[in-house]
């Protein structure tokens, strides 16, 4: 059982892997502590479960990949490193909104406030 519908984008799309995997060569996924997270389909990994970069605190997955070729039976096996990228599914919650401040018309200091704007003095405010 895999989940097809998960969305992934991968870079390379297959693995990068000489040979025919269904009548050249045979592949196989050795996965640390016997927890597999991907299946091969083809040279195409696929998750089996979903992973939440944040809540599993995962950057990466190592895994090893056995590639045996058929016609002479030699196999080699290749350490693969995944790295999980993060998706901003944990939206910021601001709490007890507006957030208000004031700032002296005599004040020369620099003051910084969210979302890259810089208020030099109460004339000029830019965008950084």
């Amino acid at each position: 059982m895999y989940f097809s519908d998960i969305s992934q984008s991968t870079r390379p799309e297959e693995l990068p892997i000489a040979g025919d995997p269904f009548s050249e060569i045979t592949l196989q996924l050795i996965s640390p502590k016997g927890n597999p997270q991907f299946k091969l389909d083809g040279k195409k990994l696929r998750l089996l479960r979903p992973i939440d970069r944040d809540k599993d605190n995962l950057s990466h997955i190592v895994f090893q990949l056995t590639c045996t070729v058929k016609s002479t039976n030699k196999k080699r096996t290749i350490p693969v490193i995944v790295r999980v990228t993060d998706v901003n599914d944990n939206a910021p919650i601001f709490l007890n909104a507006p957030y208000e401040t004031s700032v002296s018309e005599v004040s020369r200091r620099l003051y910084y406030f969210g979302g890259g704007i810089k208020l030099i003095n109460h004339i000029n405010c830019k965008l950084q």
